[in-house]
């Protein structure tokens, strides 16, 4: 499974997150703001069930 290091937009904190999370929405566990990590999303059917990215708050 990837994973992809992120910071926080508003608190900088590095979120790792596992798996495919580009064009997912995501929110930070330290400071609760929402973003969307970018590149393309992945395309997928109405019914397809929605899964939040796992995150963890690593520290420096």
């Amino acid at each position: 499974m990837a994973e992809t290091v992120v910071a926080c937009p508003k608190c900088a904190s590095k979120l790792k997150l596992m798996g495919d999370v580009a064009g997912k929405a995501v929110k930070c566990p330290k400071c609760a703001t929402a973003f969307r990590i970018g590149g393309a999303a992945k395309s997928a059917g109405p019914d397809a069930p929605k899964k939040a990215p796992r995150c963890a708050v690593r520290s420096n």
